[in-house]
């Protein structure tokens, strides 16, 4: 079977964390036994061709792998991104890392506020560590793009934090809302209807006339947040088509549709892309249209929001994305 022609792979090369974020859903961190991270993308591709591989874990830069793996990408002629936390304190690493052809660091960083962001990502250095990286990274020429987590503990500081980016020359920023995953803290993060979208309004006027570009990309139901409404903010959604989502191979190898959603539709050793992207599984979800959304015009623009969301809460994504009960 040919390889299968996509455009950019989730890699969570380890397992390994030495955060405890409140709004983490990757069930696998700090539990599953990590494989040979190198020996995993050497058969990826074996399996595919595509455009960008994006670094994930755990934490990446715990990894014995990575820069392997980025130097082995990189000669392949592919884009590398390297998201993390952050807060690893390796000066060499992040510099063999620039040198390597890292095309960015996708940096959590959810407030200007240091004990909101530490209290956040359950860390109490976290936010001097990530700020003293950033600085370091910038310095050596590398980009470094923040990432914002909207929950009730930040999103009354957002538009400090904006203020706070454009101080540091940082104009290309993600924000993305809290995206429910199970576990006690999903009512002590998830927003308001209303403060999500007074969050959202308040950095799509703060950005109107600034140097800013802002893209959100946790696909959101319209009813709750209507891009229509954020002109200068650009809203991500979940493709069709299964090999134009946010496809993940994790530490062992095995394959899920995206970096939210729980289950496994194969391994990069026994199975190819076609196979696996166009299963009934994968294929139904596009197929079933939520009961919530039966009678919704919007429907075809927002598909009921993160499919994987009602997966990780309800154990069915066939259900409308759960923001909606957590706003009714």
């Amino acid at each position: 079977m040919k390889k299968e022609a996509l455009i950019n792979i989730n890699f969570e090369i380890n397992c390994t964390c030495q955060h405890s974020c409140l709004y983490c859903y990757n069930n696998s961190t700090n539990k599953k036994k990590e494989g040979n991270a190198l020996k995993i993308l050497d058969q990826l591709f074996k399996r595919a061709v595509f455009q960008q591989l994006t670094i994930t874990g755990g934490e990446p830069l715990l990894s014995e792998y990575l820069l392997e793996c980025v130097v082995f990408a990189r000669l392949k002629g592919v884009k590398v991104v390297v998201i993390t936390n952050g807060s690893v304190q390796n000066d060499k690493l992040y510099s063999q890392l620039i040198q390597a052809g890292v095309s960015h660091f996708q940096i959590t960083l959810n407030s200007s506020n240091s004990q909101e962001h530490n209290k956040m990502v359950g860390s109490a250095n976290a936010f001097e560590n990530t700020l003293r990286n950033i600085h370091m990274i910038l310095d050596k020429g590398g980009k470094v793009i923040p990432s914002v987590v909207l929950t009730k503990m930040n999103a009354s500081s957002i538009q400090s934090t904006f203020e706070w980016f454009e101080s540091l020359n940082l104009s290309l920023v993600i924000l993305n809302r809290y995206n429910i995953s199970k576990g006690k803290q999903a009512k002590q993060l998830c927003l308001s209807t209303q403060a999500l979208r007074k969050a959202f309004s308040e950095v799509n006027s703060f950005v109107k006339d600034q140097n800013f570009i802002v893209t959100s990309n946790v696909c959101t139901p319209h009813c709750i947040l209507n891009p229509n409404d954020y002109s200068n903010i650009h809203f991500g959604s979940c493709p069709d088509d299964p090999k134009f989502k946010p496809l993940t191979v994790d530490a062992n190898g095995d394959v899920r549709l995206c970096n939210h959603s729980t289950t496994v539709v194969g391994s990069i050793f026994k199975d190819y892309f076609q196979t696996m992207l166009y299963s009934p599984y994968s294929l139904s979800w596009t197929g079933v249209i939520p009961e919530f959304c039966s009678a919704c015009d919007k429907y075809e623009d927002c598909k009921g929001g993160c499919k994987a969301a009602s997966e990780q809460w309800y154990n069915d994504y066939k259900k409308v994305d759960p923001i909606v009960d957590f706003n009714l």
